[in-house]
């Protein structure tokens, strides 16, 4: 199997967990490379974010990962949504107003596991 098609399968590993698992493959994604960072960051200081930081990646041996990424996520909602609607890369990964009216629901419960 390719590096590729490994990099796929990941994906859509990740997308069947929902819409936990969209955000995490938009973080991955912003995450993968300086430039696509860099370009997320520009993308937030243009939104005049006070906080232009790149996103938090959740991760299976950091306590309270997914609490952060869901929390950065809910903070940059709009940056991520511009974000993703201008990389075509991440057109099935698009958050629906659904999904995230989901991560609002879902975000308490996850910080209360976190404390």
């Amino acid at each position: 199997m390719s590096d590729a098609d490994k990099a796929e399968w990941m994906k859509v590993k990740w997308r069947a967990f929902g819409t936990i698992g969209k955000l995490h493959n938009i973080v991955k994604y912003i995450r993968i490379s300086p430039k696509r960072r860099a370009g997320f960051k520009m993308l937030l200081q243009g939104l005049e974010k006070g906080s232009v930081k790149v996103p938090c990646m959740d991760n299976d041996t950091r306590w309270g990962s997914v609490s952060t990424m869901v929390e950065y996520g809910l903070k940059n909602r709009d940056g991520i949504n511009m974000y993703c609607r201008e990389q075509t890369a991440l057109e099935d990964e698009m958050l629906s107003e659904e999904d995230w009216v989901e991560l609002e629901t879902v975000y308490p419960t996850l910080r209360l596991q976190h404390n």
